[in-house]
């Protein structure tokens, strides 16, 4: 069997839906981390947007939300009104806006920037290491009390996980592979086979097999949860992650994959389903916490390469950008906005200025999450942001 097509299998699996009776409180509370990555780079400006500004209006002709139909979150901000769903949130005071998040010399490539959020890292150099990585190797006891480190839910790519030292299942296709896998046979079946990568090999099946095993029995067992979630990818892959927790499954992190937000042309109607989505999956899976008695004990965060350029495109879209606002939602989250909106008068070569760096919204879930003193960046020190109650 070669180690790279078997590993390439491993990545292929998904999970058959199931239902049970009753819906219990939970009976353990460890913490999950759920990381969504908003891939392609969204665009903060037309999410969180800054209605009364005059600049917002002249520089996006087009693609700028008419005033009368944003949905206000103060006098000056609102959300895009695709993202009703997330008033819910918002006015329980479990939603926060961290806002004008980036890093200084900003690269707009897709893949080096978003490398540089998933490391940690700044423009200059980029770590090989993902963030929450070196947080793990500095200090392990932030994922002891899990029984699953990570679970990857879409795109394979381990990123703030890279070079980590984790128990982690990724599941990438839909199926029912987790069965198949849990009825591979056992590694002594192999043991007198003395082949060193062989051997390796099938030491990564059995702890596949175990892993599978763990989320398998998880989902059969959970309770019907009474929330409907939205049938699209995302909508999918929330309820998946709910249905696992109603199960038992205690993972520390798990990442989930948002697909679609580099809209270069025609972006209006794209952003809003795009939005519309994220804001009716995470309503979802919220009511879904609340139904199970677990929302205190679960963090969403969302993270993006970049935003998007302060002025449309020619094509009625933006282009690559610098500086964006992120959502963290939970029920230890102290709702509210947090920091100051990028200004629209003093650009930098026509993107916004950051005006929070990144890293201190990780410091922020590394030690008001997690109670870790580790470093997000080795020798650097990042004040953490103060958006969660203790």
């Amino acid at each position: 069997m070669d180690r790279r097509n078997f590993l390439k299998g491993v990545l292929g699996i998904m999970v058959s839906q199931g239902v049970a009776a009753n819906l219990p409180t939970l009976r353990r509370s460890p913490k999950t981390l759920i990381l969504l990555e908003l891939k392609g780079g969204n665009d903060g400006l037309n999410t969180i947007i800054p209605f009364t500004n005059p600049e917002y209006y002249r520089l996006r002709p087009n693609l700028a939300i008419p005033a009368k139909e944003v949905i206000k979150i103060s006098d000056t901000l609102a959300f895009h009104p695709a993202l009703e769903s997330l008033q819910n949130s918002w006015n329980a005071g479990d939603l926060a806006i961290v806002q004008g998040l980036g890093y200084p010399e900003p690269n707009r490539s897709h893949f080096s920037s978003i490398d540089i959020w998933e490391a940690g890292s700044d423009s200059s150099y980029v770590e090989d290491v993902g963030w929450i990585a070196r947080i793990h190797a500095q200090d392990p006891g932030i994922l002891a009390d899990n029984d699953l480190d990570t679970l990857v839910l879409g795109d394979a790519n381990l990123g703030p996980f890279q070079k980590g030292q984790f128990e982690s299942l990724v599941v990438q296709q839909r199926g029912n592979l987790f069965k198949r896998v849990s009825k591979l046979p056992g590694i002594s079946k192999y043991r007198e086979d003395v082949n060193p990568a062989l051997d390796h090999i099938l030491q990564i099946q059995e702890e596949l097999k175990i892993t599978s095993m763990k989320v398998q029995h998880s989902l059969d067992s959970a309770p019907t949860i009474q929330t409907q979630f939205p049938k699209t990818r995302l909508g999918q892959s929330l309820q998946m992650a709910a249905r696992a927790l109603a199960g038992g499954l205690r993972p520390g992190i798990i990442k989930i994959t948002h697909t679609g937000f580099d809209t270069h042309a025609s972006q209006l109607g794209k952003h809003r389903r795009l939005l519309e989505d994220l804001a009716g999956s995470l309503d979802a899976f919220r009511s879904s916490m609340v139904e199970l008695k677990a929302w205190e004990n679960v963090l969403i965060m969302t993270y993006s390469e970049f935003g998007r350029r302060v002025s449309e495109n020619a094509s009625r879209g933006t282009d690559h950008g610098t500086a964006a606002p992120h959502f963290l939602l939970g029920g230890r989250v102290k709702g509210g906005v947090f920091g100051d909106h990028p200004s629209l008068q003093d650009l930098d070569h026509g993107d916004l200025k950051h005006t929070q760096d990144y890293r201190a919204y990780y410091q922020g879930v590394s030690k008001l999450w997690w109670g870790s003193q580790a470093r997000i960046t080795p020798g650097q020190t990042w004040f953490p942001m103060d958006f969660l109650r203790s």
